[in-house]
């Protein structure tokens, strides 16, 4: 009683106030628009009750705060998710171009160390890399692997020709050093299995054939 509309209104003007919140939904319609700063809807409230401009200004400052929150959160996380494609992108453009350097490196290695230009480097040849200290470090250097895993992986490439001692590996293969997984020790295991099992079956072959060929 009195508290929020004073006693000595007039009539018309009390029925103007009281009608600012006639039903809940126009009341729930007159305070978006005040959110969007239209106070239309209210003018008769904030023109005979002076105290309802104080709660007004509240309301708005309140409202608009949680808006630009709102606002605020939505953009930056946007924001963080074009960075993080953007950076994702890029990160994956230097990983290629940097195995495209590699390759380069390794056939430009590859070239120089294939004496016989075969394009097949032979054990000895692979030998004399290892040997070389400068030759050793540039590879390593190139591959990511020290020289122990280097012939590990050399081992594993390398294929033996009919009539022919000594193995050797293909410059494509050369180049496969370069995978990273070459140098991970599940992919390297993998490897030796498939290696010890071509070589059984090469053996297993030849003795169903009723020879014995040396496996690779």
């Amino acid at each position: 009683e009195g508290l929020v509309v004073p006693h000595d209104l007039p009539d018309g003007d009390r029925a103007a106030v009281m009608g600012t919140f006639d039903s809940i939904p126009n009341s729930v319609f007159r305070l978006f628009q005040a959110m969007n700063a239209d106070l239309g809807g209210f003018e008769p409230l904030l023109r005979h009750v002076g105290s309802s401009k104080y709660v007004m200004m509240f309301y708005m400052v309140v409202t608009n705060w949680a808006l630009f929150s709102i606002l605020t959160a939505v953009v930056s996380d946007n924001m963080a998710k074009a960075t993080e494609e953007l950076e994702g992108e890029i990160a994956e453009d230097g990983v290629e171009e940097a195995k495209r350097e590699r390759e380069a490196k390794m056939a430009v290695l590859f070239k120089r160390i294939d004496t016989n230009r075969d394009d097949e480097l032979t054990l000895d040849e692979f030998k004399g890399i290892l040997a070389d200290e400068a030759s050793c470090q540039e590879i390593c250097s190139i591959t990511g692997l020290p020289p122990a895993d280097l012939e590990d992986v050399f081992d594993l490439l390398a294929t033996r020709k009919d009539g022919e001692e000594e193995c050797s590996i293909k410059q494509i293969d050369f180049i496969q050093l370069l995978d990273i997984e070459c140098g991970s020790v599940t992919a390297r295991s993998m490897m030796k299995i498939e290696h010890r099992l071509k070589g059984l079956e090469v053996a297993l072959r030849g003795a169903l054939e009723g020879s014995s060929p040396r496996p690779p």
